[in-house]
């Protein structure tokens, strides 16, 4: 039996996405999106911050009709009185939606007070890293314990993080608007950090954490600029290891040949001003920037640890192993734009027809909370 349809005569379904941060990243990106995608008629979507301070896009999502609350924690743990105090004095909620580990805790506060759907989304293939502190003081075992006895359903953004059947898998789709004409701006942002016209140049958009590999992006770049003097590595994205990277530039006597341009909302733009993108990662769920550079029609080299599931616009994609030295990584990278049989325009195409379109991933979501929320309801 299919559920009845939430329409705006019904009360919205109430969900409080659960996240470390609302900094600019991957997943928070998304759920931005997904905030000015939904209808808000029919899904009332608020967000928990396992950070006691605002970060920058709270002020976006409170103007899409979040509402947005912070944990303070005891002894570095978070505080469950307060996450339950909360959830009474602004539910009820008829789903916690969990997008990271260690935020685990949610699901089993969700359960105390009678939450019906309880979700946890896991996005990366590399678990150990993700729990970080929690593997350091031995709670991983606690937290497999948790997730697996509190949760009701179990999300994957891709076929590799996905561990069993019990899990679901939903793509993480982008939006595609911003990328009509992302040629146009080439030149503008180029001006903006003070790249030439003919300067071949290397881009990335990541967070500067470990598994995006920058030091290797900076090895790479090195040998480039040893092949192609007039080439310019272009980086956005912010992370702990920042400082340390562009210390490493200094070092090499590249910072005039290199600009870290920090978290940006035009990674469109951004990307349209490259000639090859660049992602040498070393384990990655579903990297929405090769989605991304897809949408832009830029030729790529990334890692063969990616899933070959964001393979889209296969001319644009070329991949090699991370044990590849760097002066592979650069040669392939120069030599790639010579071989691409396709344009901007039809790669932003394919995209759009591919599962990958935020409209697609969008009506997933809506089915998803909806079908989930009235089996749990009916059961």
């Amino acid at each position: 039996m299919s559920p009845p349809s939430n329409g705006p005569a019904q009360p919205p379904i109430k969900i409080l996405h659960v996240l470390p941060s609302m900094q600019r990243r991957g997943i928070q990106t998304w759920l931005m999106t997904l905030l000015q995608g939904m209808d808000r008629r029919r899904f009332q979507m608020d967000i928990f911050v396992f950070r006691p301070r605002q970060e920058m896009l709270e002020t976006e999502a409170a103007k899409l009709g979040a509402k947005l609350f912070h944990f303070t924690s005891f002894y570095g743990l978070p505080n469950g009185a307060e996450f339950k105090r909360v959830l009474l004095e602004n539910g009820p909620y008829d789903v916690i939606h969990c997008h990271v580990a260690w935020c685990c805790f949610s699901l089993k506060w969700g359960l105390d007070l009678k939450v019906p759907v309880r979700i946890f989304h896991r996005r990366t293939s590399n678990e150990l890293w993700v729990w970080g502190k929690m593997v350091q003081a031995g709670l991983l075992p606690l937290g497999h314990k948790m997730i697996k006895r509190y949760s009701t359903h179990l999300l994957a953004v891709s076929e590799s993080t996905a561990l069993s059947r019990e899990w679901t898998r939903i793509y993480s789709g982008i939006d595609l608007n911003p990328f009509s004409a992302t040629g146009a701006y080439r030149m503008r942002i180029r001006n903006e950090f003070g790249i030439s016209e003919s300067a071949f140049v290397l881009g990335h958009v990541g967070r500067y954490v470990k598994p995006k590999n920058h030091f290797f992006i900076l090895e790479i770049f090195s040998e480039m600029k040893k092949l192609e003097p007039n080439s310019h590595l272009l980086l956005a994205g912010d992370g702990p290891s920042r400082y340390e990277f562009q210390r490493k530039v200094a070092h090499l006597g590249l910072q005039n040949s290199v600009s870290c341009v920090g978290e940006r909302a035009d990674i469109a733009h951004l990307l349209g001003s490259m000639d090859v993108f660049i992602l040498p990662s070393l384990w990655e769920g579903l990297p929405l920037a090769v989605l991304e550079a897809q949408a832009a029609g830029l030729p790529m080299v990334i890692a063969d640890t990616i899933t070959e599931e964001v393979d889209i616009v296969s001319p644009l994609i070329h991949r090699l192993s991370i044990e590849q030295p760097a002066i592979n990584w650069a040669k392939l990278a120069l030599g790639i734009t010579r071989s691409v049989k396709i344009s901007r325009e039809d790669a932003l195409e394919k995209m759009e027809h591919s599962p990958f379109n935020f409209e697609a991933t969008k009506v997933r979501f809506e089915n998803f909370y909806q079908t989930s929320l009235y089996e749990k309801r009916a059961f």
